[in-house]
């Protein structure tokens, strides 16, 4: 009896337990500590925290996101089978209205659905990249802070390509980069930069690497801008005249270099010219002429410390200039466009001409700039002379971005594009204007580029350290990288240059022809290039007049039992079509600041020399 009613009361307790069922399912809700609430506005676009609560155990989660036009769009899953309450959204796009919701799912595949929830994103986009230099590469891991004046906004990071997004509702800011090991680098008065980035060169720190340090702080720079009579302008009126810009700069450092110019940020000479600069001074004053610029146009004022902290100042000023009666203005021609890249990167910097630059050479980085030059006016034309020209870029071939305002003149008749966007293998487009008073002709098409990508040189025979060389070696070189273009077949150009200093000899020794040119030795492919000693003419050679001349003809065969390096003296890869030019320069050294002269910018030494010893037989 006691069994059979155990056996009732287990049956009737089963019976119980399978009328209450599982768990019901509540659908997901935010939290009111959740970092975007339910209808937040300014929100960022980059890294925002979506967060929610549900109610179960072991659930996972499906996120559904939509931006809400003039219609509503579909519904895009972000994220599937997530184990957390919680999504980071990256590049979202700017002064938009999102919706959301989140489907939660148990063990048994039952779901359920969230309420609809939206945010709207702030309208104003700032993108900032992080670069070695001047045209050089991106830095990572750079702390970049944005700033009201003294209010923190917000604190990111720069990933892999130097960049950080951050949209708000501010129209100005100020940021402060700093990384270990470099110099600070400050922007104030940095307008909604959209799509395109706003560089800043963060350089390496020259004595003092912890950009926390006390003597990293305080910097300041201080701008007015006066008239030629040195009374201050109201700079919220139109400037209708050339001006004056007195700058003071603050640093607990020695000052090494503050630049100023119209239009676009300056730097080194030989890329940003013209542009004003001193050296060496804690405050200065430039005069600033208006030709060329009408309307709103940016002021940069730049100053560098001799840690090589970076205070960038940016005001705007509205230019009015004088009416342009009729419309015979001269219209640009295109001399060269010219795509450069630089295996070596040159931290363009400081000095003002072209053959003062101290290259200072970042073994990781490298140069990519593309140089657009046009023919000098003359009056020979008839036409009334340009006050300055405009060049504009485009990455698609229909919609151009004005990229520099450079004004008339006998020596400056072009203009250097270093942007971050430049990129082997991507097409550009360039179109130029002229520009006289108020008035600016219509765009000239000059032409499109597409920059080659960078290479080196592998030297294979005779090889570092080899004994019992041949007095008439074959030389044996090939390039490490196999460079195509959609703008015809790629040529490579070397020469080979012997050096005997280790007998004292003052002169390397290179092969010229039987008119005292250079013998180029050119190839199409990565494949070896062999060069016999013996098939050519070799001269002792130095730089005369900025041309590499032969000096002395040197025997058929090299010294027995003598010790030499060798190398090659440049390389470059080169490609033309009816347009343009892309250069791809891996070396041109010959002995401390001299070079060939194949490269446009300056010279770039070789990475490896072989040393050989030649043996006492042919």
């Amino acid at each position: 009896m006691r069994k059979s009613l155990l056996a009732v009361l287990a049956l009737v307790a089963f019976i119980l337990s399978s009328c209450v069922g599982p768990t019901p399912l509540v659908p997901p809700s935010i939290d009111p500590n959740a970092p975007v609430q339910d209808g937040e506005t300014n929100v960022d676009v980059d890294g925002v925290l979506l967060e929610w609560v549900a109610t179960g155990e072991d659930l996972t989660y499906d996120l559904y996101i939509r931006r809400v036009t003039k219609s509503v769009g579909a519904w895009q899953l972000v994220a599937s089978n997530l184990t957390e309450p919680r999504y980071v959204l990256t590049d979202l796009e700017p002064n938009s209205k999102y919706e959301w919701k989140v489907v939660s799912r148990d063990p048994r595949g039952r779901t359920v659905e969230s309420p609809i929830f939206s945010f709207e994103t702030a309208p104003n986009l700032y993108i900032v990249q992080a670069v070695e230099y001047n045209s050089g590469g991106p830095v990572e891991g750079v702390s970049v802070c944005f700033f009201d004046e003294s209010e923190l906004l917000i604190q990111k990071t720069t990933n892999a390509e130097g960049l950080v997004k951050f949209a708000t509702d501010r129209e100005t800011l100020k940021i402060v980069m700093k990384k270990y090991g470099r110099g600070v680098s400050i922007v104030e008065g940095l307008r909604p930069t959209g799509k395109e980035a706003k560089t800043v060169p963060i350089r390496l720190a020259t004595n003092h690497p912890d950009p926390n340090d006390p003597i990293n702080s305080d910097l300041a720079l201080n701008v007015e801008i006066l008239d030629l009579s040195n009374n201050p302008i109201d700079i919220s009126q139109p400037i209708g005249a050339d001006f004056k810009v007195k700058v003071t700069f603050t640093t607990q450092q020695l000052p090494r270099y503050i630049y100023s110019k119209l239009g676009s940020v300056p730097g080194a000479g030989l890329i940003t010219s013209p542009r004003w600069l001193a050296s060496n001074v804690y405050e200065t004053t430039f005069t600033m002429g208006i030709a060329g610029f009408k309307g709103e146009v940016p002021l940069y004022v730049v100053a560098y410390d001799a840690n090589d902290n970076r205070y960038e100042k940016i005001i705007y000023l509205t230019i009015q200039p004088n009416a342009y009666a009729e419309d015979n203005l001269y219209r640009p021609e295109k001399d060269l466009l010219m795509a450069i890249t630089r295996r070596r990167g040159v931290e363009f910097y400081s000095v003002p001409g072209f053959e003062n630059i101290s290259p200072e050479v970042a073994p990781e980085g490298s140069n990519l700039l593309v140089l657009v030059r046009w023919k000098l006016w003359s009056a020979d034309t008839g036409k009334d002379r340009p006050d300055a020209y405009n060049v504009y870029r485009s990455f698609d071939g229909e919609n151009y971005t004005l990229i520099a305002t450079v004004p008339y003149s006998t020596t400056f008749n072009y203009a250097y594009d270093f942007s971050s966007e430049l990129s082997p293998g991507k097409r550009v487009w360039y179109a130029v204007s002229a520009v006289k008073d108020d008035f600016e002709t219509e765009l000239i098409d000059f032409g499109s580029v597409v920059p080659l990508d960078s290479f080196n040189v592998q030297l294979i025979s005779p090889a570092d350290k080899e004994t019992n060389v041949s007095r008439r070696p074959i030389f044996k070189f090939k390039p490490t990288k196999q460079l195509t273009s959609p703008e015809g077949t790629v040529t490579y150009n070397f020469n080979v240059a012997i050096y005997p200093w280790v007998q004292s000899e003052i002169y390397p020794i290179t092969a010229f022809d039987q008119e005292g040119r250079l013998v180029n030795f050119s190839t199409t492919s990565a494949n070896i290039v062999q060069v016999p000693f013996a098939e050519h003419k070799w001269y002792m050679f130095w730089v005369s007049g900025g041309s590499v001349v032969p000096l002395y003809e040197y025997p058929d065969m090299l010294e027995a039992g003598q010790t030499y390096d060798w190398t090659v003296g440049y390389a470059y890869a080169i490609v033309e079509d009816d347009d343009s030019v892309a250069i791809s320069v891996a070396c041109d050294w010959i002995y401390s600041s001299l070079r060939y002269g194949v490269d446009p910018i300056i010279i770039m030494e070789q990475d490896v020399f072989n040393q050989f010893t030649v043996g006492s037989g042919l």
